[in-house]
């Protein structure tokens, strides 16, 4: 089994130990720390193991950055950490290796899996954590480092903190609204937290993704399939 934490980070990246850290150092010498990914995959792992108690599988562990750009300095020699066009090949060499699940065990896995996702239930965070969704920072947010993004086209956002483009990003935050707000959302809902005032750009983003709604025009609410 194959696990991967993909981490689209630009710039220079080094990796420090006690306590485990990955550091960014920008053009401007300046620094900014990240929780280190390698020991998110570790919580992954261990998480997989502890679902499949009775199953001797190998789980493989890979960090992946997407970008060419990003320079990797001190990177531990023990895990797989690579650049998104050697995973394929890296997926390739895996598959020629020898089948330790047969097809049946294989997929009483698949099945497992599927069932504990259909009975997983969310409930958004500023409920269960009883937060005031007011306090929340409004704007649609850059997934790298949670500041404001700017606009430079129709489709093209960029974020003048850590000079991260990204190409639409209005369908990811209106997930994470989803996730910290409320499980149904109005299209006015999405407007006052994204500081967006066009209902359409809201509204053509909705249809991009696996939603639900239930209501008739201004009244309408989006819930997000599973």
């Amino acid at each position: 089994m194959l696990v991967m934490e993909i981490k689209n980070i630009t710039g220079t990246l080094r990796f420090k130990k006690e306590p485990n850290q990955l550091v960014r150092i920008m053009d401007s010498l300046e620094e900014k720390s990240f929780a280190c990914p390698l020991t998110q995959l570790d919580r992954n792992v261990d998480g997989i193991k502890n679902l499949f108690p009775n199953t001797k599988i190998p789980i493989i562990q890979a960090l992946v950055f997407p970008s060419q750009n990003t320079i990797i300095e001190d990177a531990p020699t023990n895990h797989h950490i690579f650049f998104a066009k050697q995973v394929p090949l890296f997926i390739q060499s895996l598959n020629n290796q020898t089948s330790i699940l047969s097809d049946n065990q294989f997929n009483q896995m698949a099945n497992q899996f599927m069932k504990m996702n259909n009975n997983f239930t969310t409930t958004p965070l500023c409920e269960h954590m009883k937060i005031n969704s007011e306090i929340l920072k409004k704007g649609v947010l850059c997934k790298n480092c949670n500041s404001k993004l700017q606009r430079k086209s129709l489709q093209t956002w960029f974020c003048k903190v850590c000079f991260t483009t990204e190409k639409n990003p209005i369908p990811s935050n209106i997930e994470d609204l989803f996730l910290l707000i409320k499980q149904e959302l109005s299209i006015k809902d999405c407007m006052h937290y994204l500081e967006i005032n066009s209902r359409y750009t809201i509204y053509n983003s909705l249809q991009k993704m696996k939603v639900g709604k239930s209501g008739y025009k201004k009244s309408t609410k989006y819930k997000i399939l599973h």
